[in-house]
């Protein structure tokens, strides 16, 4: 039976013969070359490393080289079949098992033969020494094919890879350090103290080895983790791309098209992404999310040009029309005529901020990106270097164009808050918005969407304001649309809306702003619309609404805004209106309203505004009007109204802009008139009015525009008038021209017959 260092001993024997017979083969290989510097068949062995030998690519012919990869590789496997305790087999066993001196002197020496179970071998195990195993052949393959590269792991990540091979190499080495020490102590101390001390090393082992094989990757936490070593792009692509595919949030195609953003995208996170996420990472979706979105407004297709038949996009407007103060100009289409959208994109700079966008930090720091807040932080602190829930993404007036990408929603179903504002998006609004349950402020305004508005938006039943005006949405409203309670404003105005308003409309009993003007929508407006108790402003003009306007409007306690002009609403205008006593404005101009100006109206003391030109009303002023002592616009204009002018109207200090024109008003102009300082434009033209002009309109020292033409005023204009030419008044038009004109005006800026 033989002890430890009879064993040891043997082992090392063994090596010695092996060495022996391997540089006899390289020199019996040498001596057959005719190349060496030995030369013939003199036996002499040939220098290694010096000389270039034909044959294979290590220097030797290739009979030579079998042989001697064959030693090599038995060289290899006794070392590991020694280490795991086993007894060699194969070739050269015939080795001796005694130890000569030379042999005794190799077990301590630091000769690269016999380093391996040296002293010295810890610090070589330790910073890279020793054999080195031979490469897997797979491994040397794809390598020398160029086929497969790895990714570059993150700083943290090198620390840590840095930190598991040391680890494994001080394993190694205190492996190495065993041999020897059991060795050293059989030898010099005894079998007893190399045990026990054997016994420590190994308990050192069974604690190293499984930290550094099997402890977890780098930054596991809510941050971004990448795997430890190396995972080959290949391989993290095929898990990532899988993962997108099975969440539904891409399909595979739109991953494998060339040059499309989930293409674009799923390389970035893969190979260029700083931050190296690990594929099991729960944010790598949200990350892939939004940088499909930035390569979405950032590819070829972004400026994008559409035409649009805006046939009928503006009503007719006669030539005669006088636009008032705040009313846009319109002009009349012509048939077929086209308007090009998008067409000056490509001149103005895109993403005017984006900071941080693809870039190794946490998308909770990238521009426009908010995320939940971290567990013991403020429920406000939603920008910091990390990923997370993601809760907000504004882009709002950003100069970003292109079209929405459907993973931004598939991928983060927490958004809360998703503003586009004034921005370049053109395309249709995918219908996979409506998987944000959670929302609660929705913008797309003032960009180039088609299309239809998507009846799944309906599914978000928090939302609380959403704004899509100022697009090119066409078709109906979403069905389904007044079961949304929780909104309380809705703006779609400016787009090409078509359809009727449904009686669910009143079931939205949180509505406060309701801008739906601007649009195709015809029908009536259901009576329903007085259950909206909190409604503040509403908005229907410039729409194709007929029929009566309901008298349930003035049940809304709060309505102040109400614009129901350019339509065709037909009826009397509703004396309940004079129960909204909140009214500020009230724009019922260009329909084909008739009947008299309810009296109810002077109760409106807040109201500010009042449009009711361009209709079928008959009568007078109401004397009421006096007590509105608020109310600086009054548009009377192009109805059959008669009468005369209440001198209740110097009452009202505020007034500014008095148009009675194109009426059927006779009488004077009253003197008290006077006494509305305020007064800037009075257009009382084409109506029966007669006298003199009075001098007290000289008092008016505002006053900027006169017209009086078209009447059956007669005498000369006071000169008091005439001096507030030398005020603000430059506009002043009466009846005087002709040979023998009915007025007599030396400071008249136009004179009509």
């Amino acid at each position: 039976m033989l002890n430890t260092f009879e064993k040891t001993k043997a082992h090392e024997a063994r090596r010695a013969a092996i060495q022996r017979q391997m540089e006899a083969m390289e020199a019996a290989a040498t001596s057959r070359n005719p190349d060496s510097p030995g030369g013939g068949n003199n036996g002499v062995a040939a220098q290694t490393g010096t000389t270039r030998r034909r044959g294979g690519g290590n220097g030797v012919e290739p009979q030579a080289q079998g042989s001697l990869e064959t030693a090599r590789r038995f060289l290899w496997d006794e070392d590991e079949e020694d280490a795991a305790g086993t007894k060699p087999t194969g070739g050269m066993t015939g080795a001796k098992q005694g130890v000569k001196g030379d042999d005794r002197r190799n077990l301590y020496s630091n000769d690269p033969a016999s380093s391996r179970t040296g002293a010295f071998s810890f610090i070589g195990n330790l910073f890279g020494g020793g054999k080195a195993a031979p490469a897997r052949p797979a491994q040397t393959q794809r390598a020398a094919a160029g086929g497969e590269d790895t990714y570059r792991p993150s700083f943290l990540t090198s620390c840590y890879i840095f930190f598991r091979r040391f680890m494994l190499r001080l394993a190694l080495a205190m492996g190495s350090c065993y041999t020897w020490t059991r060795t050293r102590w059989a030898m010099a101390m005894g079998n007893g103290r190399g045990r026990r001390l054997c016994l420590v090393l190994a308990i050192i082992l069974v604690v190293i080895i499984p930290v550094a094989i099997f402890a977890p990757g780098a930054g596991s936490g809510s941050g971004s983790g990448a795997r430890g070593f190396s995972l080959s792009a290949s391989k993290r692509y095929d898990m990532i791309s899988s993962k997108i595919v099975e969440s539904g949030i891409s399909v595979q195609e739109l991953l494998s098209k060339g040059n499309s953003p989930q293409n674009k995208a799923l390389n970035w996170i893969v190979a260029e992404d700083p931050a190296q996420l690990d594929p099991d990472d729960k944010f790598v979706l949200p990350r892939y999310s939004l940088a499909v979105f930035y390569f979405s407004t950032h590819g070829n297709e972004m400026f994008q040009v559409a035409t649009i038949n805006i046939t009928q996009t503006i009503p007719p407007v006669d030539e005669d029309t006088d636009l008032g103060v705040g009313e846009e100009a319109a002009k009349q289409p012509v048939d077929g005529e086209t308007t090009t959208m998008g067409d000056d994109l490509a001149a103005q700079p895109n993403w005017v901020h984006e900071s941080g966008w693809l870039s190794g930090a946490g998308y909770c720091s990238w521009y426009g990106v908010e995320c939940h807040h971290r567990d013991g932080t403020s429920i406000y602190n939603t920008r910091y270097d990390d990923n997370n829930g993601l809760v907000l993404l504004n882009m709002t007036e950003n100069n970003v164009r292109g079209s929405i990408p459907r993973e931004v929603f598939l991928a983060n179903p927490d958004i809360r808050w998703f503003s586009l504002g004034g921005n370049g998006f053109f395309g249709e609004v995918p219908a996979e918005i409506g998987t944000l349950t959670q929302m609660r402020y929705l913008s797309v305004a003032n960009n180039f969407f088609t299309g239809s508005l998507p009846n799944s938006i309906t599914q978000m039943k928090g939302l609380n304001r959403l704004y899509v005006d100022g697009n090119y949405f066409a078709g109906k409203l979403p069905a389904g649309l007044g079961g949304m309670t929780s909104l309380e404003t809705l703006s779609i105005y400016n787009n090409f809306f078509t359809g009727t308003l449904t009686p669910d409309l009143g079931k939205m009993v949180n509505m406060t702003a309701l801008y739906l003007d601007i649009n195709h929508l015809s029908g009536t407006i259901p009576p329903e619309i007085g259950g909206l108790q909190l409604l503040g402003d509403l908005r229907l003009r410039h729409n194709r609404f007929t029929g009566k306007i309901p008298d349930s409007l003035g049940d809304i306690p709060d309505l102040e805004i109400l614009y129901l002009d350019r339509n065709t609403f037909t009826g009397t205008i509703p004396t309940t209106l004079g129960q909204a006593t909140r009214l500020t404005e009230m724009h019922l101009y260009r329909n084909k309203l008739k009947g008299s100006i309810p009296t109810q109206l002077g109760r409106l003391k807040e109201l500010n505004s009042l449009y009711l030109d361009n209709n079928h009303l008959t009568g007078g002023i109401p004397t009421e009007f006096g007590d509105l002592n608020t109310l600086e616009q009054i548009y009377l204009h192009k109805n059959y109204m008669n009468g005369t002018i209440p001198s209740e109207i110097g009452k009202m200090e505020s007034l500014s802009n008095f148009r009675i024109y194109t009426n059927g008003f006779v009488g004077t102009i009253p003197p008290e008139m006077a006494n509305a300082y305020n007064l800037e434009n009075v257009y009382l033209q084409d109506n029966v009015l007669s006298g003199p002009v009075p001098e007290t309109i000289g008092e008016l020292t505002r006053l900027q525009k006169l017209r009086l033409y078209w009447n059956r005023f007669e005498g000369a204009v006071p000169k008091k008038i005439c001096d507030l030419m030398e005020f603000r008044l430059t506009e002043f038009k009466s009846d005087c021209a002709g040979d023998t004109p009915k007025v007599q005006c030396e400071c008249c800026t136009a004179c009509f017959a």
